[in-house]
């Protein structure tokens, strides 16, 4: 049983990604389907951050691949 606040870890192969902080006026504890809902939120913030870190790490290395490869096309002329 939970109590009227909860804290919910965003966490991915051991590493704590963040928490989700749910609170709410009226006491009394937070169903099995709220429960439920709130870890699978939970899970897919955790894939909603890996997501973003990967769009962010592709970016820069096609940032790098291009300045490579102007480098390159300018020793080559």
């Amino acid at each position: 049983m939970h109590a009227p606040g909860s804290v919910w870890r965003c966490v991915k192969e051991d590493a704590l990604l963040g928490t989700i902080i749910v609170y709410r006026k009226e006491v009394r504890p937070f169903s099995n389907k709220e429960i439920a809902l709130l870890q699978n939120f939970a899970a897919q913030a955790v894939i909603a951050i890996e997501n973003a870190r990967l769009i962010t790490e592709t970016r820069e290395a096609l940032e790098q691949q291009t300045a490579t490869a102007e480098v390159l096309g300018v020793i080559n002329s």
